[in-house]
């Protein structure tokens, strides 16, 4: 796992409890993925599990919040997530108490906060534009990614900055794809496969090179990297970053639902320094 001399990690914390994703966005937009490590929880969400809706004992998970909050220096905004394509633009400062916004995108150009996707097998996805005026993530399972979870974040950002040349803001983009579970563990329905063919937001070609048949009839491996990426090439956006890190695999950082069942889920952030 990476580590960084960007946060000031308290004393008696290993640096290697957070990853720090290496992409090409502006320096002063930061990025960061938690593990399961250095938290507060017991088993079976030892121990950092930031999702307050997984049974967790609630003093633990506000404990691990605010233990995330400490070491990147800001306030949290986390979403309500539900798998849908609402997307909701933080354009005020959010306080403590306030409800938690349900949708499974954000965008915002507040520099007093750090914008949380909470995951353990779906796709986090964090963007910024290429002047760093702008930062978005949004939750991305499979059912988000067939219905436009992407498009629609991308078109808040897009609404937010309100650019001269829409093409030239998208083509600036820098997306990072954070830790999910990777496509020889995902095996699906026909059902599945059916849904994206169906919405039509991608070709029939690049959903069939994102399925790879399985032994058992109408049964695939998907592989949602593939489909995140194809979606982000095919709106414009070609500086994705992605280290394709398997959740389900790696049971030593990374919460994964499918591996587990009842587990917690780690972080994906960013903000502006």
């Amino acid at each position: 796992m990476a580590t960084s001399s960007q946060l000031n990690l308290e004393s008696g914390l290993e640096q290697s409890i957070v990853h720090i994703p290496k992409w090409s966005g502006p320096k002063h937009v930061k990025v960061l993925v938690t593990t399961k490590l250095g938290g507060y929880s017991k088993p079976p969400y030892s121990s950092w599990n930031l999702a307050e809706h997984v049974d967790d004992d609630l003093s633990s998970v506000r404990a691990n919040r605010q233990l995330l909050s400490q070491q990147i220096g800001k306030y949290p905004f986390f979403l309500n997530q539900i798998h849908s394509t609402e997307v909701v633009s933080l354009i005020q400062p959010w306080k403590n108490g306030d409800p938690t916004p349900t949708a499974d995108g954000v965008v915002s150009s507040l520099d007093s906060h750090y914008l949380a996707i909470l995951t353990a097998d779906c796709l986090p996805i964090l963007l910024c534009d290429d002047q760093g005026e702008v930062v978005a993530a949004c939750h991305a399972g499979w059912r988000g990614l067939a219905n436009g979870i992407i498009q629609h974040t991308i078109a808040a950002m897009v609404q937010l900055i309100k650019p001269k040349s829409k093409e030239r803001f998208i083509g600036g983009i820098h997306a990072y794809i954070g830790p999910s579970i990777s496509q020889k563990n995902f095996e699906v329905g026909m059902e599945v496969k059916d849904c994206f063919i169906q919405k039509k937001l991608l070709s029939v070609q690049s959903i069939n090179h994102c399925f790879t048949p399985n032994d058992e009839p109408n049964k695939y491996f998907a592989d949602l990297f593939g489909l995140a990426t194809e979606t982000l090439n095919q709106l414009g956006v070609h500086q994705v970053h992605t280290e394709k890190q398997c959740s389900y695999n790696n049971s030593e950082h990374f919460y994964s639902y499918r591996r587990d069942k009842i587990t917690g889920r780690f972080a994906s952030c960013i903000w502006f320094e």
